[in-house]
């Protein structure tokens, strides 16, 4: 995804995430990611680490989204600052799925 540095989404792969989180193409245009797919104790990191990533020119986190089945799944997810072609400053974030991985960790703890 690429955001602003209002953190509006302003170009994703919307075909990668209805494949990954399962919701339609149509679906994921009108929920707001944020408030829709974020689990409610990683909103406010979130937020907070999109805005120090813009400051400090990337950013890294583990974040929990909500398919549409309706579990979370576990997501690592890095950003770097670039500019475009108009000179404004925007952050393009990538994401992996880690949902096995944090599995695991509960696992052997």
């Amino acid at each position: 995804m690429v955001y602003g540095n209002d953190l509006s989404v302003t170009n994703s792969n919307e075909e990668t995430h209805s494949r990954i989180l399962g919701y339609s193409q149509d679906k994921l245009k009108v929920l707001n990611f944020r408030t829709s797919l974020i689990h409610k104790d990683d909103l406010n990191q979130t937020g907070d680490l999109f805005k120090e990533g813009f400051q400090k020119g990337k950013f890294k986190q583990q974040i929990r989204i909500r398919h549409k089945d309706g579990q979370y799944l576990w997501f690592e997810t890095k950003g770097r600052t670039f500019l475009d072609k108009y000179g404004k400053t925007k952050m393009l974030a990538v994401s992996r799925d880690i949902t096995d991985l944090k599995s695991t960790e509960e696992k052997l703890i």
